[in-house]
């Protein structure tokens, strides 16, 4: 019988709605708690992974801030620079 590397529970499903609606009405900042856990989840669950903070940071050094209102701000002054 092989073994799986999942040793950890599974995470706490989370609906697609809710978080939509969560990201919009906490301008955002949702996203942030979303990534902290879904990283911390996949930690506890297969033992591998960066884990909460260290995943959050990275997200936010990488970009991931972008999808929501700062990548639009950030957007529309680069394109003000411009002209």
């Amino acid at each position: 019988m092989s073994t799986s590397g999942n040793t950890g529970p599974l995470g706490r499903p989370r609906g697609i709605g809710f978080g939509i609606l969560m990201f919009i009405v906490t301008l955002h900042f949702y996203s942030w708690y979303w990534v902290f856990k879904t990283q911390e989840e996949i930690k506890q669950h297969t033992g591998e992974g960066l884990g909460g903070v260290l995943g959050l940071v990275i997200w936010i050094l990488l970009g991931g801030e972008g999808l929501g209102s700062g990548g639009f701000r950030r957007s529309c002054l680069s394109e003000t620079a411009r002209s």
